[in-house]
């Protein structure tokens, strides 16, 4: 059984502030990230989407008993738009 189906596509931005302001966050959205990014980067911008930690569920990749953890804490909530949020790696060509 299918649950869902991901259709990708790469966007890139200056500022987290530049993602939220051209995808319209709302308290629709989910984001998944992590501590160290959430709290330099999006904790002050107040927005009214839910954060999602990912070490609250688990280190390393996301496994698929993380997963499950996660879509039974949302279970009950509706988003319309699920948001990983992460940082490109210094080493990477920009």
């Amino acid at each position: 059984m299918q649950l869902f189906k991901l259709k990708t596509r790469l966007s890139e931005f200056d500022s987290f502030a530049d993602f939220a302001k051209e995808f319209n966050l709302t308290k629709e959205d989910l984001i998944i990230t992590n501590e160290f990014l959430y709290n330099p980067y999006m904790r002050g911008l107040n927005l009214p989407c839910r954060f999602i930690m990912q070490e609250q569920y688990g280190m390393g990749e996301p496994s698929d008993e993380m997963i499950n953890h996660i879509l039974a804490d949302i279970q009950l909530e509706n988003y319309t738009r699920v948001r990983p949020a992460c940082r490109r790696p210094a080493s990477a060509p920009g």
